[in-house]
This record gives C-alpha cells, sequence and structure tokens, in this order.
C-alpha cells in the first residue's frame, strides 16, 4: 500500500508535470498568435526601452525585434526538448528496471543469445534512424533478416540464462562513468543538433537516473506476501507489476521526473 509520503511526492510531481505542460501549451501559443509580430525585424523602433505602453514589454534589440517574442520562442525549444528527452528517460529507466527487480526475483529468464539478438540490433538501428543515413534502407532490411534468423537459431540452441540486472548495471556504470558533457560533444557531431535528434540523445544517456530509483523500490516490492499470492494463483508476473508494482512506483518517479527538466 502507498504510504502519506509517497502520495504526497506523486501529487507534487503531477502537479508540476501539469503546470509544465500548460507552459509548454500557453508557450507556444504566445509565440504563435501575439508575437508574430514582434519577432519581426522594426528599424524605426531600434533599442525601444521596455514599456507597457508599447508591443515592446521587454524592449527591442539593435534591429527592433521584440526580446519578448524571442525569449518566448527560445524558452519553447528548451522546455520541449526538455520534458520530451525527460520521459523517454522515464520510460526507459522503468522498463529496464523492472526487468532487472524481476530478474532478480527469478520471475524472468532470458538466454544470452536471445538478449543479444534484441540489443545489438536496437544498438545498430537506433545512430541510423537519427544520424538520417543515405545507405540506412540497407542496412535496416539486412538487420531485419539477420534478427528474423537469430530468433529462428534462438530456438533451437539451449543457453544459461542470462543475469539481466547483472548486465543493466554494468551499463549503467560504464554511462555514469563517462560525464555527460563529454559524450554529447562526442555523439552530436555524428548524428546532428536538429531538435527531435537532441531530444532522443538526452532521453537515452540520462535513464540511469530512474533505473535505479525503479530497481530499488521494484526489488523492494516484488518479495512482498501479496505479490508472491498472485504467482501462486497462476496469474502471470505482468498481473502483479500492473496491479500492484506500478501504482507505488509511478509516484515515486513522477515526483523525480521535473529534475531532469
Amino acid at each position: 500500500m502507498q504510504n502519506k509520503g509517497t502520495k504526497w511526492m506523486g501529487r507534487i510531481g503531477y502537479s508540476i508535470i501539469f503546470a509544465w505542460i500548460a507552459l509548454i501549451i500557453l508557450d507556444a501559443l504566445g509565440a504563435r498568435l501575439f508575437w508574430q509580430e514582434g519577432r519581426l525585424i522594426h528599424l524605426d523602433s531600434v533599442h525601444v526601452p521596455p514599456s507597457l505602453k508599447t508591443l515592446f514589454f521587454l524592449g527591442s534589440d539593435h534591429l527592433g525585434r521584440d526580446l519578448l517574442g524571442m525569449l518566448i520562442e527560445g524558452a519553447k525549444v528548451s522546455l520541449v526538448i526538455g520534458i520530451c528527452s525527460a520521459l523517454i528517460s522515464l520510460m526507459v529507466g522503468f522498463i529496464l528496471g523492472i526487468l532487472s527487480a524481476m530478474s532478480k526475483e527469478g520471475m524472468i529468464k532470458i538466454s544470452i543469445w536471445t538478449f543479444l539478438t534484441w540489443l545489438i540490433p536496437f544498438i545498430v538501428i537506433l545512430p541510423i534512424l537519427v544520424s538520417q543515413a543515405r545507405w540506412s534502407t540497407s542496412i535496416l532490411v539486412i538487420l531485419l533478416f539477420l534478427f528474423v534468423l537469430s530468433n529462428i537459431l534462438a530456438k533451437r540452441v539451449k543457453a544459461s540464462p542470462l543475469p539481466i540486472h547483472i548486465f543493466i548495471l554494468s551499463i549503467v556504470d560504464i554511462i555514469q562513468t563517462v560525464p555527460f558533457i563529454v559524450l554529447l560533444l562526442i555523439i552530436l557531431p555524428w548524428f546532428g543538433q536538429e531538435y527531435w535528434q537532441m531530444t532522443i540523445i538526452f532521453g537515452l544517456f540520462r535513464w540511469t537516473y530512474f533505473y535505479r530509483i525503479t530497481d530499488e523500490s521494484a526489488t523492494r516490492i516484488l518479495p512482498l506476501p501479496y505479490i508472491q499470492q498472485t504467482r501462486l494463483l497462476g496469474l502471470k508476473p505482468i498481473y502483479g507489476i500492473l496491479k500492484h508494482t506500478m501504482p507505488n512506483i509511478w509516484p515515486l518517479l513522477l515526483g523525480h521526473l521535473p529534475l531532469l527538466f
């Protein structure tokens, strides 16, 4: 059951998220509806001081452009990238954290061959999709063929189960060892600097924070008696996760989500 602290943290998280979403909507509407004229060049209104009597509420620059309009336009981009990348990090960290906790409890067993079959194509395909390479179509077709072939072989080859939590924790340690700024300096020249590309990159390299929260919380919740009872009743593990684990973890994650905005 959820305690009062978790409920209040969840409410605070929901409130902050809704406030950010409302700010993005107002920002987008303001930039689109009210500040189109202000972002044009007005050579007859150069260096106008801030005033409520004119359209230049924050003044104008050396070209007569409205400073408030440019501020709203820049804030819109920053808010969209920040919130979307944080949501990507949240989903990736939550999924990997649940898989890690289930692996510790023996609720999921995946062979090394099957895990690599899913991991390697993802690692190769993602940079291609982000960078929009010309040869991406040919490589995607080849990877799709190898993926199907690997799945067929994985069903016939018996391999020992892979301790997923140890493997994921190793990836987390590697990502957290390298400073995030250094990773950006290495990755951005290869993949481009478009808004959606930066959003994906930010999201895929900041999920370790949510992973640790989910892993620790799920590891504490899954061994509880009422979770074990669902397994004894013959219900699938996904039922216990959706019914009991997620309601206890999501408020905590949403409470920490604004920290990555």
